[in-house]
């Protein structure tokens, strides 16, 4: 996985935002970013692309320390990994297993403003 891909499409029904995974990712095009318009992409929909590695704040030399972080400060929202058509490559999966799967439907990339998410998903952006 090179270009960002769409992984699923975030709900907001009540309660905290969660993520709406799709069958199979679909490739990050200009039409869907105008879709998602006037919000940006990352408000609407949860995007993958390849680990950055030494590019990303996140890396620590070795691992990727935002999947540290979200099995250490977020509980688990789900029994069981939910359907995920990138966990074959999934850096997060790859690193910290179930225990980062049973997590990820509540991570959300962008919030809009003044939306209610639990304190320890703010504290991801620290």
């Amino acid at each position: 996985m090179r270009d960002p891909v769409v992984l699923g499409v975030i709900e907001r029904t009540g309660g905290e935002p969660r993520l709406a995974y799709l069958d199979q990712t679909v490739p990050l095009t200009e039409d869907l970013k105008a879709a998602a318009a006037p919000a940006s992409p990352g408000q609407v929909m949860r995007l993958a692309a390849k680990c950055e590695t030494a590019a990303c704040k996140h890396y620590t030399g070795s691992s990727c320390a935002l999947a540290t972080k979200i099995v250490a400060r977020l509980d688990p929202v789900v029994d069981v990994p939910p359907p995920c058509s990138i966990r074959p490559s999934c850096r997060w999966y790859d690193e910290r297993g179930k225990a980062a799967c049973v997590r990820c439907p509540q991570v959300v990339t962008e919030l809009h403003q003044g939306e209610a998410v639990s304190a320890a998903m703010r504290s991801l952006a620290e």
